[in-house]
């Protein structure tokens, strides 16, 4: 069993990398390596590509591009590019193609993106060998303003894809992305996912990514797809997920759909959370389903709650277990601001100090 990592980890691999080769003087004429992404569908791969992207451009202040390239739509002679006569009409050049014009200067730095590698054939994806390698197209090579990263899925997952060469497969610093839950997690709650979708998750973690049990139909629950029905579920407005289970079933399956509308039956019985943000003496459910909906239900509010209504959560939270109680706070502390929202409040020091060695855990 290949070592697998998740996506959180392999962006900040790559972030890392690139940042170091861009900054560090004694790395400057070490030659640029590639990498490889491979996972099943749905894990990621291509979104923390757009994110890394977006990362190094605002760390190293310059403008980042990503230069998504899916050799799969081209042939091998439009990869190297299209043969016209020279001036004189003596000789063939090669007209380098658009998607590979990248501008060298300082200011500006690319990724480009080979996606869908493996749903290559072998003959083409041959024709990355020297993209990946020599970092040439043809006659014309690759700036060093220029990082590569391929992706694609895996022969084993039942998708396109085609056993890679071992030439290539050689050349390029090889990255399984796995489902990680809690590097989910910390994606989700700054992502704004839906509060039902991160409460069912956080109860029912194997949902997230279930293994394929070979009765898997077109539609089947991956981080992409819970994404998707989060979407779904803003676009819509329904509070019950009932009201569009046809297309909920139609992103994550038939089988974690039905988990999950299950799952967010007890919301009826959830606090009235208006009643906590005021401070009201109400009593804590011990049903465990219900604290995870209700954990969820209040930790994706602590941006939008102000100081007071914050202190208020945190003493509703001295009624709940430490287990629930340490997990609504550190899921608010995923969300970006928070930590410092926190901090500023003044309860939080006091509950903080009867909790520490949890926390820290």
């Amino acid at each position: 069993m290949s070592r697998s990592i998740s996506a959180l980890d392999a962006r900040k691999f790559m972030q890392e990398y690139i940042i170091n080769m861009e900054t560090k003087e004694e790395l400057k004429n070490m030659p640029k390596n590639s990498f490889y992404l491979k996972g099943q569908p749905g894990v990621g791969k291509s979104d923390i590509v757009k994110q890394l992207t977006a990362y190094i451009g605002e760390k190293l202040n310059k403008k980042a591009i990503l230069r998504d390239v899916r050799l799969l739509n081209m042939s091998n002679v439009e990869v190297r590019g299209i043969p016209a006569a020279n001036a004189d009409k003596t000789k063939a050049v090669w007209l380098k193609p658009e998607i590979f014009d990248f501008d060298p200067s300082d200011d500006v730095i690319y990724v480009l993106f080979l996606d869908e590698l493996s749903a290559c054939p072998p003959s083409l994806q041959a024709s990355a060998y020297q993209i990946v390698l020599d970092r040439r197209i043809g006659e014309f090579k690759i700036p060093d303003n220029v990082y590569i990263i391929a992706a694609g899925n895996r022969v084993m997952d039942k998708s396109v894809a085609y056993k890679m060469p071992k030439a290539l497969a050689n050349r390029l610093i090889q990255l399984e992305i796995g489902v990680d839950f809690d590097a989910w997690k910390v994606w989700a709650m700054q992502n704004s996912i839906n509060e039902k979708i991160i409460g069912f998750l956080n109860f029912k973690k194997s949902m997230l990514c279930p293994k394929d049990d070979g009765k898997q139909g077109d539609a089947f629950a991956t981080p992409r797809s819970w994404e998707i029905a989060s979407r779904l579920l803003t676009i819509y407005g329904s509070n019950n997920v009932d009201d569009i289970g046809d297309l909920l079933a139609g992103t994550i399956g038939d089988g974690a759909y039905s988990e999950f509308s299950q799952y967010t039956k007890i919301y009826t019985s959830l606090p009235n959370i208006d009643d906590i943000l005021d401070g009201k003496d109400i009593e804590c459910p011990r049903n465990p389903s219900v604290l995870y909906a209700l954990c969820s239900s209040l930790s994706t509010r602590v941006m939008k709650v102000n100081t007071k209504q914050l202190e208020n959560i945190l003493r509703f939270t001295d009624k709940m277990s430490d287990e629930f109680a340490v997990l609504t706070v550190k899921d608010m502390m995923l969300v970006k601001g928070a930590a410092a929202k926190l901090q500023k409040t003044p309860y939080f020091k006091e509950w903080s100090k009867a909790r520490t060695s949890l926390i820290l855990d």
